[in-house]
């Protein structure tokens, strides 16, 4: 056994002309359609995730108007002596009246948009340098 596999190694076939041009060409094909198919795909998410950032601020301003929030929170932001002498009950009726909900929601939203955003900036460096568009 050993002996036909070291004559295999040995007596090796040529490789044939333009095989390893068109093996290289082939391959820089597929990481260009790859690097083209990630960028398209991350701005994607980042125009989805964009979007929801969009609804969930829209959420906490109905959701701010239904509870009151903008009034307490003008009532604190404004000052004088009626805040300084309860600012306990006023802290408390602030957080019970806080858009939660839509504050979740712009938080995960911000956090994956930075994340898209991030890959595709990631990735269009890898498109440039797989297809050598210049830097505009």
């Amino acid at each position: 056994m050993n002996g036909k596999l070291s004559n295999l190694l040995q007596n090796s076939v040529a490789v044939p002309n333009g095989l390893s041009a068109r093996v290289a060409a082939r391959v820089e094909k597929a990481a260009r359609r790859q690097a083209l198919w990630r960028l398209i795909s991350g701005s994607v998410a980042s125009a989805a995730f964009l979007g929801l950032l969009v609804l969930a601020g829209r959420e906490i301003a109905v959701q701010a108007a239904a509870s009151g929030f903008g009034q307490y929170l003008s009532l604190f932001l404004s000052g004088g002596t009626a805040v300084l002498a309860s600012w306990r009950e006023l802290g408390l009726v602030m957080i019970e009246s806080a858009p939660v909900t839509g504050l979740a929601l712009s938080l995960g939203a911000l956090g994956f948009l930075v994340m898209a955003m991030r890959s595709t900036a990631r990735y269009w460096s890898g498109f440039r340098a797989h297809t050598g568009v210049a830097v505009v």
